[in-house]
């Protein structure tokens, strides 16, 4: 998470995430190692926040229900922003 202020305002505002892994496959013949193949993989995600954020700030919620909906919103962000150990999941 980078989050960047300037002046007291808030100017950056962006999640990454980043998930690796790789396979092996060895191939044994007689007990001889014969193959030995890895394939890696490794998935990045980058996600702006600042436009939710600045809009979250330009408009305060009014109403119960519009308080309820903006917690959802920060809920949605707060679960998004554990880790992630499959790179698959990043798509």
């Amino acid at each position: 998470m980078n989050i960047g202020y300037q002046k007291g305002r808030l100017v950056q505002a962006t999640q990454s995430n980043t998930a690796s892994q790789s396979a092996e496959r060895s191939k044994y013949v007689m007990g001889q190692k014969v193959e030995d193949v890895t394939t890696p993989l490794k998935k990045s995600q980058q996600r702006d926040l600042l436009p939710v954020l600045q809009q979250m700030e330009r408009h305060p919620p009014q109403t119960t229900k519009e308080r309820d909906e903006r917690g959802r919103e920060l809920a949605g962000i707060h679960d998004s922003l554990g880790f992630q150990t499959d790179p698959v999941a990043l798509d």
